[in-house]
């Protein structure tokens, strides 16, 4: 279908699945400050912004009153019908941008979508996060009725849970504490206090950490928030909790914040947690413009308290809702696409998808013996696809958790294949990357910021030269080389941090040929504000959650053993 929906090159190659046997079946407040838009800087013709789209995404788009809930498959071109549904709302008059609001579930979404309004001309429309919206909220309206401060947000759970853990003389490696940490919200999410963790486990079947019992893991969660409470500081579940508590119990709070919130929009619907819903309830009072947006097939958070029914019986609590499918996927072949619709076949709540796309080659399944044949079966066939021309960039490795990747990182090192482990925490506070980034401000700064700027300790960097150039340079000095180094392990992490910032500054350069070194680190600031990690050339390693919404033309999905894929907990 030419000019609708936007094929992203992909999928040209199958998904290889590969399993080691048994094979397993394949399966202010800031909604108050903004200035008022010039409905100028509009476009004049609303119907324009619906030229491209499909039938099904234009039905989406136009649906601008009352409840909607709109049912997108992978591919279906999801972000594009929201943004356009926004803007189109906006330049008909209906929406006002100011008081219209999207919401999503990570600070990186948020800003891709904010980036696709602005530029279809609605720059004014607030975009975030559930966490940061209620955050900021808080910030705003605590003071004023509590007469004092907000606590300080933990940034991090481990510690005291690490502690509280400890004096329970449950173990306290990073993975337990993780585990522990992640039960502790699961809890939260459902507004359950201590007291009552115990019979809610049970009662939901919980699988718990180290093998503690729920009396046990209940007496962590409530020593945990002694010492949370002790120390003066919140979590970010306390954050929903708090607003979720203001709004409920002090209408003129209510009152003054629903008075900005005319329309919602909830992007990864199928993720919200039962304390989001109470969050959006309060913020929307008994007003029904709300859009919800997603896919119980795409559903990744429930072991974290994410309840997917929110979205299929959605229609339930709003009987009125006008609920819109979007089926065609325009990402995958109609091999992929098929088999997609088979595993999910049993389950189907969502979407069948219909693919857009020629067809390509079958989806494989193989089995091996044991994980390390199976590492070795992947690495070889990646060698061959990139031998026959296929970029490493667009080849990606996907597991069922981050710890599985060890054996498939040293069967590519071994092949001197380059590669990347996606969704490692906190990549802009590694210290490689933390110091490159120093060095390259020092650089702009040298260079008055209106060319390249100098190494640290002389060498390129001279008047005119090329960003990229300059950059690999830089990257040099602190030990990096374009080659990848042999071995996994702490080295080869540091190479692929400065490998992502110089494949970042090689697109920073081709999109911005005049532009400076300066230029390049501010976009090194931003990008590191909205955490927005760059991605280097080689191979992707990633968990299945971390993979969601990306694309690349080959996908191997390794280690799909029964009891993994789908988890043993999985319902």
């Amino acid at each position: 279908m030419p000019g609708r929906g936007r094929s992203p090159p992909n999928c040209g190659t199958p998904v290889v699945v590969h399993t080691c046997r048994p094979l397993c079946r394949i399966v202010g407040t800031g909604w108050h400050t903004r200035p008022m838009p010039d409905p100028r800087a509009l476009q004049a013709d609303p119907e324009a912004l619906l030229a491209e789209l499909d039938d099904d995404q234009r039905a989406a788009a136009t649906a601008l009153r009352g409840p909607v809930a709109i049912l997108a498959g992978a591919g279906s071109g999801k972000t594009r019908v929201i943004t356009h549904r926004i803007a189109y709302g906006v330049a008909t008059g209906v929406h006002e941008p100011q008081r219209s609001v999207a919401v999503t579930f990570t600070t990186k979404a948020a800003g891709e979508m904010g980036r696709r309004l602005r530029g279809l001309g609605v720059p004014d429309v607030r975009v975030s996060t559930f966490h940061s919206a209620a955050l900021r909220q808080l910030r705003f309206y605590w003071p004023r009725h509590s007469g004092r401060e907000l606590p300080e947000v933990m940034a991090a759970k481990a510690p005291m849970v690490g502690a509280a853990a400890s004096l329970a003389r449950v173990p306290t490696d990073a993975a337990t504490v993780r585990d522990l940490s992640g039960e502790i919200e699961w809890a939260k999410v459902r507004s359950l206090p201590p007291a009552d963790y115990p019979a809610a486990a049970v009662a939901f079947g919980r699988e718990l950490p180290a093998g503690l019992s729920p009396e046990r893991m209940g007496a962590i969660f409530a020593d945990y928030e002694r010492r949370k409470d002790a120390a003066g500081r919140i979590d970010f579940e306390d954050v929903l909790l708090l607003m979720v508590a203001l709004i409920d119990s002090q209408p003129k709070v209510a009152a003054h914040l629903r008075s900005g919130l005319a329309h919602i929009t909830v992007d990864e619907y199928q993720d919200a947690s039962p304390l989001q819903q109470r969050l959006l309830d309060g913020w929307l009072g008994a007003n029904t413009n709300l859009c919800v947006v997603g896919d119980p097939a795409q559903t990744i958070y429930s072991f974290a308290g994410a309840d997917a029914t929110l979205l299929t019986r959605f229609a339930d609590r709003y009987p009125d809702a006008t609920v819109l499918r979007l089926p065609r996927t325009y990402r995958c072949t109609p091999e992929i696409a098929g088999a997609a619709n088979r595993v999910l076949a049993a389950a189907r709540e969502g979407v069948a998808l219909k693919s857009q796309r020629d067809p390509g080659p079958a989806v494989r399944v193989m089995a091996y013996d044991h994980e390390q044949a199976e590492a070795d079966g992947v690495a070889d066939r990646i060698a061959e696809l990139i031998a026959d021309g296929m970029p490493p960039s667009e080849i990606a490795v996907l597991v069922r958790m981050n710890a599985m990747t060890e054996p498939v990182e040293e069967a590519l090192a071994d092949r001197r294949i380059p590669y990347r482990v996606a969704g490692g925490g906190g990549f802009f506070n590694r210290p490689e990357v933390r110091r490159a980034i120093s060095v390259i401000r020092g650089g702009a700064v040298s260079a008055g910021g209106d060319q390249a700027g100098s190494t640290e300790g002389g060498g390129p960097g001279q008047a005119g030269a090329d960003v990229a150039d300059t950059v690999a340079a830089i990257l040099s000095g602190l030990g990096w080389t374009p080659e990848p180094p042999v071995g996994a392990g702490a080295v080869r992490e540091s190479w692929e941090s400065l490998s992502a910032l110089q494949t970042a500054a090689e697109a920073f350069a081709s999109r911005h040929p005049a532009g400076s070194l300066r230029d390049f680190a501010e976009e090194l600031k931003q990008r590191a504000e909205r955490q927005d990690v760059p991605e280097s050339a080689g191979v992707t390693l990633s968990s299945l959650h971390s993979a969601k919404g990306m694309e690349w033309q080959a996908v191997f999905l390794v280690g799909l053993v029964e009891g993994v894929v789908p988890h043993s907990s999985a319902k």
